[in-house]
C-alpha cells in the first residue's frame, strides 16, 4: 500500500508541534481516567423520582458485562418507595457506554415477551426474579437472560411449574427462548423444568448462539438434566445426563452438587468446551463441533509428550471457565501419575484442542529466564488463554527460592513466557511506607483475583502488596508497550453523584462472555467494568475504564456537539521521541488494514470517509493534537488527543467512532499500533 500525502503532511505538523510546546507527565490510573456509570443513590435514568438503592451495593448492583464496542450491560436495584418503583418492577436491566447514555432496556413488571397476556418479567415477591447475570453477545447487540415470569391477575396461570423463562433478542424485540414446562423440541415428552442460573450456566456469542443447561421433567427419567445449545427454534443438546459415556457407563453429574456440569464454554464458531462424567467414575474434557464431540483429555490416558506410564491422575483434570479461545484452544492443568512420578513432578500444563494437546511445561522442570530456579504447582483457577494462544498463570517456584519469592504471574506461549511479577518484586507507582518499600505479596493459594488476559497481552489483576508489616490488595494492569501500571490504590476516590468515596473492593467474576475469549467483565480491545464497593457516602457504584496505549473518555458524547472525547496516549518509553498519528473509523475494528508504512496490522475497518478526514483534519478543531511528537516516556508533547464533534450533525446519532494510534520512527516506518478506542455519539 502507497504511502497517502496526508500522512505527510500531518506528521510535519507533529514536528512543528514538537517545537512549540513542552512535556506533559503520563497517567495511568483508573481513577484518574475511570468512568462512574451509576451509584447507590443516583437517580435512575429514564424513572423520574426512582433511585438506585442508596444504603447497600448487594441491593444496588450486580456484576457487569461488556461487550467488543465497550457496551455495558447489568442489572440494578431501585429502591422501593421511590416514585413508581415497587417490589415487582425494582429490577432493572441497564444498557449503555456511559451515564450520557445509560437507560433501561428490560425492567420487571413489564410484558413478558412471548408469554399469554397479563403475564409480566420479575415474578412475584420472593420468587428469583429477573436473573442477576444477564449476557451480552460479544457483537451485534443481542441480550440473553432468565428471568421469573408472573401473572399477577390470575396467578394460577404462572404456576410454580412454569414460573421461569429464558428470553433472547436485540433491545425492543427480544423473544422467548424456552419457557418452564413447556415440551423440549429434542427430546419428545419431556418438558423444560428448570433453568440454571450460575454464571457459569448461560453464554451467548457474536452470532447470537446461546449455551445453556437445564434441568428436565415429564419422561426424563434418568436423562433429566442436559447442556444446550443453538439458535431460536433451533437448539440442540450437547451433553446429556444418562447418554453413553464414550468408553463406557453413561454419563453422569460431575459433582454431586451440581445437575451435570460445571465447565461450559461457548466460542465463536459455536463450538463448547465442557466437563464430562462417566459412571464409572472417569472424569473427562470434551469439545462439541456441530453435534460431534471430542473428548481431548481423561482420567488414566497417557500423557501426551511425557515419558511412557505418565498418565493424568484420576479426578485431577482441571479447566478453568475462561480456557478456550475462538480457535478451539483451551489449557488443561492436569494432575499425573504412574511411572517416575513424584511429589515434584506429578503436574503440567497442558494446551490444545481437537487436533491434540502437548506440555507447555511440567513441574519441575526448568522455570525459563530464572537461572536455578523450577516450575511449582500451577494454580488451575488462574489459567486464561486468548484468542492470540497468548496464556497468563499463576505458579509456584522451586529450586533456589525462599518463602518471599516462591511464586509468579507468567504470560506468553510456548518458548516465549516471561515472569511479569513475582512475589518479592517491587511495586510500580507506590511510594515506600514509614516501613519500607512496597512488594508483591504472594501469588496464588487463594490470595489473589485470578489474572484476566486479551488480546495484544494486555492483563489486569488483583494482588496482595505487603511493605513487611501491612498487607493491602491492590488492581494492576500490564500491557507490552507500558510494562506494569498500578490501576487502583485503596486510597483512589471517586465521585459520585452522593460525592466522593474511596474504593475499598472490586467485585469481579471470571466467566466469559464468549467468542472474544475474554471474561464477560473485559473485553477484546481493553475496556473493562467493575462493580467497585466504596465507602461512604456512596457505597456502591459501576465503574468503567480501560487497559492499554489509547484511553478515550467520556466514552460517549452528545451528538448535538461541543463536547470532547478526549484521547490519552502512553505509548511506552520504547516509543519516545516518535510521530504519532490518530486514525478514525465508523466501520469497526475486525477485521481491520495493514498499515502502509510497516509491518503492524491497524484494527480498525478502512473507512473512505472517516479515516481519510482524521489525515485531511489532523489537529484541527476536529481532532485536536490528533497528529505529534511523543516524550521520552511516550507521552505526546503537549497533552492528549482529542476529538470534538461540532454542532449542527444530528444524522451522526448512534454513530461509533473508533480511533487507535500509529507511532512512527524518524525514516516514517511504522514501530507501534494500539488497541482500538470507542466512543458513541448519543
Amino acid at each position: 500500500m502507497s504511502r497517502h500525502p496526508s500522512v505527510g503532511r500531518a506528521i510535519g505538523a507533529g514536528v512543528f508541534l514538537l517545537s512549540t510546546v513542552g512535556p506533559l507527565a503520563a497517567q495511568g490510573l483508573m481513577a484518574t481516567h475511570g468512568e462512574v456509570l451509576l451509584a447507590c443513590g443516583d437517580d435512575v435514568p429514564g424513572v423520574p423520582g426512582a433511585v438506585i438503592y442508596p444504603g447497600f451495593h448487594l441491593l444496588a448492583f450486580d456484576n457487569p458485562t461488556i461487550d467488543l464496542d465497550g457496551t455495558v450491560l447489568f442489572r440494578g436495584g431501585m429502591q422501593s418507595g421511590t416514585g413508581p418503583v415497587d417490589d415487582g418492577n425494582r429490577h432493572a436491566y441497564f444498557l449503555g457506554r456511559s451515564g450520557g447514555d445509560l437507560h433501561i432496556v428490560v425492567r420487571g413488571g413489564e410484558p413478558a415477551p412471548g408469554c399469554p397476556p397479563g403475564t409480566v418479567l420479575g415474578g412475584a415477591v420472593g420468587s428469583v426474579g429477573m436473573s442477576a447475570f444477564p449476557r451480552l453477545s460479544p457483537a451485534g447487540g443481542l441480550l440473553f437472560f432468565q428471568s421469573a415470569i408472573y401473572d399477577p391477575i390470575n396467578p394460577a396461570n404462572t404456576p410454580a411449574s412454569s414460573d421461569t423463562a429464558l428470553f433472547w433478542g436485540p433491545p425492543g424485540g427480544v423473544l422467548l427462548l424456552a419457557r418452564e414446562g413447556a415440551a423440549v423440541p429434542f427430546a419428545p415428552g419431556t418438558t423444560w423444568s428448570s433453568f440454571l442460573q450460575k454464571v457459569y450456566y448461560t453464554h451467548v456469542c457474536a452470532n447470537g448462539q446461546v449455551l445453556f443447561t437445564a434441568t428436565l421433567g415429564g419422561a426424563a427419567s434418568g436423562s433429566n438434566a442436559v447442556m444446550v445449545t443453538g439458535l431460536p427454534g433451533a437448539l440442540q443438546p450437547v451433553l446429556r445426563k444418562g447418554d453413553p459415556y464414550p468408553f463406557g457407563g453413561v454419563v453422569v453429574p460431575v459433582s454431586p452438587f451440581e445437575p451435570l456440569n460445571v465447565l461450559g464454554q461457548l466460542n465463536a464458531s459455536g463450538q463448547v468446551l465442557h466437563d464430562i462424567k462417566s459412571s464409572s467414575g472417569e472424569l473427562a474434557i470434551g469439545i462439541w463441533t456441530l453435534g460431534v464431540d471430542t473428548l481431548v483429555a481423561r482420567d488414566g490416558q497417557q500423557a501426551p509428550g511425557l515419558p511412557a506410564g505418565v498418565v493424568f491422575a484420576d479426578d485431577d483434570l482441571a479447566v478453568n471457565s475462561g480456557c478456550f479461545n475462538a480457535a478451539g484452544q483451551t489449557a488443561i492443568v492436569a494432575g499425573l501419575s504412574g511411572a517416575g512420578v513424584t511429589a515434584a513432578n506429578d503436574q503440567a500444563l497442558y494446551v490444545g484442542g481437537i487436533g491434540g494437546i502437548a506440555p507447555l511445561l511440567r513441574r519441575g522442570d526448568a522455570a525459563p529466564g530464572l537461572p536455578g530456579i523450577t516450575w511449582g504447582a500451577v494454580d488451575p483457577a488462574t489459567v486464561v488463554i486468548d484468542d492470540d494462544g497468548d496464556l497468563a498463570f499463576v505458579a509456584g517456584l522451586g529450586g533456589a527460592v525462599t518463602t518471599a519469592d516462591d511464586s509468579g504471574l507468567w504470560l506468553g506461549q510456548a518458548g516465549d513466557l516471561a515472569c511479569i511479577a513475582r512475589e518479592g518484586d517491587l511495586v510500580p507507582g507506590l511510594l515506600p511506607s514509614a516501613n519500607g518499600p512496597w512488594r508483591f505479596g504472594q501469588f496464588g493459594s487463594g490470595l489473589t483475583v485470578r489474572p484476566y488476559l486479551v488480546r495484544r497481552r494486555a492483563l489486569l489483576f488483583q494482588n496482595p502488596v505487603t511493605d513487611g508489616v501491612a498487607t493491602r490488595t491492590l488492581m494492576f494492569g500490564y500491557t507490552p508497550a507500558r510494562g506494569l501500571i498500578l490501576l487502583l490504590d485503596d486510597a483512589d476516590t471517586f465521585t459520585t453523584g452522593q460525592g466522593t468515596a474511596a474504593w475499598t473492593i472490586a467485585t469481579q467474576f471470571g466467566s466469559p462472555n464468549s467468542s472474544d475469549g475474554t471474561p464477560a467483565w473485559m473485553n477484546a480491545n481493553g475496556d473493562f467494568v467493575c462493580k467497585l464497593v466504596l465507602g461512604a457516602p456512596c457505597n456502591g457504584a459501576i465503574v468503567r475504564g480501560h487497559l492499554g496505549s489509547l484511553v478515550g473518555t467520556p466514552s460517549s458524547v452528545p451528538v448535538s456537539g461541543g463536547v470532547t472525547h478526549t484521547l490519552s496516549i502512553d505509548v511506552g518509553p520504547a516509543h519516545g521521541f516518535e510521530l504519532y498519528v490518530v486514525l478514525a473509523s465508523s466501520l469497526g475494528t475486525r477485521p481491520g488494514f495493514p498499515s502502509p508504512l510497516g509491518p503492524q496490522h491497524v484494527p480498525l475497518v478502512y473507512d473512505p470517509f472517516w479515516t481519510q478526514m482524521s489525515l485531511e483534519l489532523a489537529n484541527s478543531a476536529l481532532w485536536p493534537n490528533s497528529v505529534g511528537v511523543t516524550d521520552q516516556d511516550g507521552v505526546p508533547f503537549g497533552g492528549p488527543a482529542g476529538f470534538t464533534l461540532p454542532p449542527g450533525f444530528p444524522s451522526l446519532l448512534g454513530t461509533t467512532l473508533y480511533h487507535a494510534v500509529v507511532t512512527l520512527d524518524g525514516n516514517l516506518v511504522s514501530t507501534f499500533v494500539s488497541e482500538p478506542s470507542a466512543v458513541l455519539l448519543h
